[in-house]
This record gives structure tokens, sequence and C-alpha cells, in this order.
């Protein structure tokens, strides 16, 4: 039987996924292969599906190492001197800072002013000033300002009338205005202050209520020892007597009958602490409007002959109640 010819394809390098047909020619690893059944994923190392044209030779030996190449020349070294000062002996190569712009030493120089080029070089300009005139100076407060109006505006800080001047010792008056004090105040001032708008919709004032104490909005803040009202004996009930817009404590000293505590008036947040405090001329029965309520510790009902009673509460705004946290 005559034998098949197939004329050969160079496919190049081999490839797992193209589709190869009898006589495409590969490089596989070094090696070349011709395909002698069409093929597709089988590695040229197959016998069924390659035959091998020509094999990878044996690797030769290294080649001798290049000479080393010439070395550079050393380059130029710099000090670094700061800002300019008239009495310090410069040398070649120094470099300062003078208005702004640097320059390098070029001749040994005692007091020469870095623009004189007999000395020296400029090494970096100065770039130009930014638009603009003056300088805004911690020193100057603010006086170099020609229009606070304007400055304010362009700093978003909106229109505001300026009050100058200096304050020193007591004073009081009324400002109505958004004003803006341009300078410092000194000594000791007093200064008088209804509310304070915090600018907020609902929440928007911190005003003084009783001496030590401030309400925001209302709620009191404590600033120094807590609102207590005393008295000695209440023939029927405590009545309109407890309001916790001025109330922490209520202390009865000497009570002389039976006792009924009504509900506390006023404004009462969660979280707020109410004392009461009972000592009887002998015991003495005591009754709680629905607000009051026990917790793990009970209403107490009676004092104990002529002992001190001391029951504290704690307001919960979810429920509207005094609970009764402490009996003692």
């Amino acid at each position: 039987m005559a034998n098949k010819l197939w004329s050969a394809v160079q496919k190049g390098t081999y490839s797992a996924v193209t589709a190869y047909t009898i006589g495409d020619f590969v490089v596989y690893l070094g090696s070349s292969y011709t395909c002698i059944v069409n093929t597709t994923g089988n590695l040229p190392t197959d016998v069924s599906k390659w035959a091998l044209v020509t094999s990878k030779g044996t690797d030769g030996t290294n080649g001798t190492n290049g000479t080393n190449g010439t070395n550079g020349t050393n380059g130029t070294s710099f000090t670094w001197r700061g800002a300019y000062n008239a009495g310090t002996a410069y040398v070649v190569r120094d470099n300062v800072s003078y208005n702004g712009s640097s320059y390098i030493n070029i001749l040994a120089s005692t007091g020469n002013l870095p623009t004189n080029a007999t000395y020296w070089e400029l090494l970096a300009q100065k770039g130009a000033d930014g638009v603009g005139a003056g300088d805004m100076l911690k020193s100057e407060n603010l006086s170099g300002l020609a229009n606070y109006t304007t400055a304010r505006s362009n700093l978003g800080l909106g229109t505001l009338a300026t009050q100058s001047g200096t304050f020193s010792g007591t004073s009081s008056g009324t400002n109505t205005g958004d004003n803006t004090v341009a300078t410092a105040i000194t000594g000791s001032p007093t200064i008088a202050v209804t509310a304070i708008d915090l600018g907020h919709a609902t929440d928007t004032t911190i005003a003084r209520t009783a001496a030590a104490e401030i309400a925001v909005e209302n709620i009191r803040v404590i600033l120094a020892k807590p609102k207590v009202l005393t008295a000695t004996s209440y023939t029927t009930d405590t009545g309109t007597s407890l309001n916790m817009d001025n109330l922490d404590q209520f202390i009865v000293t000497a009570q002389a009958g039976a006792l009924l505590f009504n509900a506390p008036g006023g404004t009462k947040y969660d979280g707020q602490k109410l004392i009461i405090a009972v000592t009887g001329t002998a015991a003495r029965a005591l009754t709680w409007n629905a607000v009051f309520e026990a917790s793990t510790v009970a209403l107490p009902t009676t004092t104990v002959t002529t002992a001190r009673l001391n029951i504290g509460f704690i307001w919960r705004a979810d429920t509207s109640k005094w609970v009764c946290t402490a009996a003692v």
C-alpha cells in the first residue's frame, strides 16, 4: 500500500484548547511534533495522536561573565545652612534661604547678601504672592481688615454687628442683636443672661431657674446641693406642696397625724429621683396617691414610733409612676 502524505501546517506552541488535524505541526517543551490523528486536549507526548519530529537538544554551558563597567564620577555634596545670617561665614556649596528663595554659595563669603551674584547663585525662586493685600496677624486683632462685614461674609460666617471695646468689672444691660466682641474680655466681669438660644427648633434654650440650678427646656440640671423642702407637720395631705420643678427632697420633721401623699406637680423626666423623709411624733399612718407604686420594695404604710423613715422613688416616664426603690 502506498504511503499517505500530509502537508505540514505550523501551528506554533501547543495549546490544550486548540483542535488539531492531521499534519499540524506544534512546539512543546522545546521539541516539535506533528499530528497523526485529529485531536483536542491530548499532549504531544501522546504517541497515539502525535509523532515526534525533532527532540529538544541538551542545554549548553553558561557563557563567561562580562567585565565590570567603569565606576561613575562622584556627585557634588551641598550643605543646608537654613535662613541666611549676615554674621555667618559661608563656604562654597553652602545653601541658604532668603526672602522665600534659596541660594548656593559659589565664593566664600561673610555679610554678602544672597542676591549678590558674585558670591551666590539662585537655586529656587520664590513663587508669586497670592491675590490680596496685607497680612492677617494675631497681633493685629483683626484691625487690619478694611471691612468686617465683607470679611465675615467671605468666611461664610454671616453678617454680624460688631461690638468693640474692653470689658472689665461688672457690666449690665440688654443685648438684642446678633453681636460679637472683637476684643478681649478682661478682669472679672459679671454677665447676666436670662436664657441662651441653642438654635434648635424645639430644645432651644438654657435658662437659670434658681441658685446653682439651670434648665434646658425646663429639665433641671443641679449644679450644687439638692433642693429640699422641709415642713413640721401636715394636718391632712401634702396638697400642692410637692412641685418637682423645685424639689429633690421632702422632709417632714414632726408629723402629728396620718398623712396622705398626693401626686407631685411640676415637670418630671425619666429617671428623676425623689426622696421623702417622715418623722412622726408617734407611729403615723401613710397613704399614697396612685401615682406612687411599689416595686420589689413595698410602699410603707406607717412610720415607726418617732424614728425617721426615708423613702426613695424614681420617676418612670413610660408608666408615669413614682416607683418606690427604698424604704429605710
